[in-house]
């Protein structure tokens, strides 16, 4: 078949290839469930480009993000749908009530079973099976509830950024050297008992706060990015162990809430005049 004009080429440890009808094709590791198609493979690889069939046909996809071992599906009417690995919430989903995500996080691969590994999928549903892997694409139940409209998303190791039509920055997953940029009070404490685990999109309110509204949103592997609406402030928070952030002088390995990285620039653009 042949490759449209609007070809969307993303890679993690594995491949999402949007091609012509809204097809979306994937390759790679697909153990965890990020290419989506409804069944855990056990090889780690697939050799073979392969349709995400259980996609729903109403989903026009715009927009593909790929994490380490995770995938985010934006479509045309804002909605968010995940699959992939969800062991540090980077799917966006809060596990079933009652302990079950426990439960199936700790159960050993091998003696999974398909129940266990499948997650619901549909229009209404919400509640999850598991919170180790999303096998299908499912759509992230936060962001539909609460009629908030996504438009950009992006996704690092272990974590998420997504961007809503209003100018709003969610993250939700691991908090590692603080990538998640949420601020004590308002970071939800994991199920799992991991703090540094946030399994439902949650907003970065450093943003409201200073009434900074967001046109753009980047990940790396452990640090994010941000840019402002007008286009004069940039934003860089997570880790800062290898200057990710700028951050140079009182060189922090971790920076857990947005830093204006604009006026870092100014300082070191004066220096030369």
């Amino acid at each position: 078949c042949a490759v449209s004009s609007d070809v969307i080429l993303v890679i993690g440890n594995f491949v999402v290839d949007r091609i012509q009808q809204n097809k979306l094709f994937c390759a790679g590791n697909m153990r965890g469930g990020q290419c989506g198609h409804g069944q855990r493979y056990r090889e780690m690889a697939n050799y073979q480009w392969n349709v995400m069939q259980t996609l729903p046909s109403h989903a026009n996809i715009v927009r593909v993000a790929c994490g380490d071992s995770h995938t985010l599906l934006l479509d045309a009417n804002g909605r968010v749908y995940a699959c992939g690995f969800n062991t540090n919430g980077q799917c966006g989903m809060v596990p079933d009530e009652g302990g079950n995500a426990i439960a199936a996080a700790q159960l050993d691969t091998e003696t999974e079973t398909k129940e266990e590994e499948e997650s619901t999928v549909g229009d209404g549903e919400w509640r999850y099976k598991n919170a180790k892997r999303i096998m299908t694409p499912t759509v992230i139940a936060k962001f539909v509830e609460n009629n908030i409209v996504i438009k950009n998303i992006a996704c690092g190791q272990r974590f998420s950024l997504c961007l809503d039509d209003g100018g709003n920055v969610y993250s939700f997953g691991w908090n590692g050297h603080g990538r998640l940029g949420l601020s004590r009070n308002n970071r939800h404490a994991s199920i799992s008992g991991n703090k540094s685990d946030v399994f439902e999109p949650t907003l970065i309110d450093y943003f409201v706060q200073n009434e900074v509204k967001i046109a753009d949103i980047k990940c790396g592997v452990s640090h994010a990015y941000a840019r402002s609406v007008n286009g004069m402030d940039h934003f860089l928070w997570g880790s800062n162990v290898y200057a990710n952030c700028l951050l140079t002088k009182s060189k922090p390995g971790s920076v857990s809430t947005p830093v204006n990285i604009t006026e870092i620039f100014e300082q070191e653009c004066s220096k030369d005049v």
